[in-house]
């Protein structure tokens, strides 16, 4: 009896010990709130009609809107290769491409386990594309930006499909509570990597968009 009793209060006294200890729930990293890195800021994202655009119009001065049609068609066969790929338009009489795909996103500074672990994590970022022909020039835009299929609870994160709206207004909620309060270090973390993802997005997607214009030059020299 004495043994029972003595076993009971040695686990109610191990437990007491943690109540309370929010900031260090996570044994496996040991770090604290204060120990894991300030949010990015916010990407300046290029916003149209309340929504993320990236667009961006390209000359090609000596091409003809057919030569150019028949490159976007080109390129959308080659570099949207996935069965989820749905081309929405080919219009060769307004020049006219439209495209739902994904790209894939790359980060190495997500903190794992509510901790300072760095990891390397791939995400996919399902957007339309829309390219117009125009004689001598082409006319880019990337919008409908977003998440697919992240399910992260270990960085506090999770999302199915969500557009990258919701991750901003996310971003922006939590940085007026936390203007306010000091985070704990499971808000903290994910605020952290809400951010990093964010910028991720913004930068990948400038990259995507900018990558299109070396594709043009390189076939429309390949044709001569």
């Amino acid at each position: 009896m004495k043994k029972t009793v003595f076993l009971i209060a040695f686990c109610l006294g191990f437990a007491l010990m943690g109540y309370g200890q929010d900031d260090n729930m996570y044994p496996q990293s040991g770090a604290s709130a204060r120990d894991i890195p300030e949010p990015l800021l916010l990407p300046d994202f290029p916003m149209k009609d309340g929504s993320v655009m990236y667009q961006e119009v390209f000359d090609f001065s000596d091409a003809d809107q057919t030569e150019l049609f028949g490159i976007a068609l080109r390129y959308v066969s080659e570099y949207y290769k996935s069965a989820k790929t749905v081309i929405d338009v080919t219009d060769p009489v307004t020049g006219l491409v439209v495209v739902k795909g994904n790209f894939t996103v790359m980060s190495d500074v997500y903190y794992r386990f509510f901790g300072t672990q760095k990891t390397v994590v791939v995400k996919r970022t399902g957007h339309t594309l829309k390219i117009e022909s125009r004689p001598g020039r082409i006319r880019v835009t990337i919008d409908n930006l977003q998440v697919i299929n992240e399910a992260l609870p270990e960085a506090g994160i999770i999302y199915n499909e969500s557009p990258i709206l919701d991750l901003i207004r996310d971003y922006e909620r939590y940085e007026q509570i936390y203007s306010r309060q000091k985070p704990k270090k499971a808000e903290k973390l994910a605020q952290v990597n809400r951010s990093i993802l964010l910028d991720e997005l913004d930068l990948n997607a400038y990259r995507f968009l900018q990558g299109l214009k070396p594709y043009f030059e390189k076939e429309l020299k390949e044709d001569w």
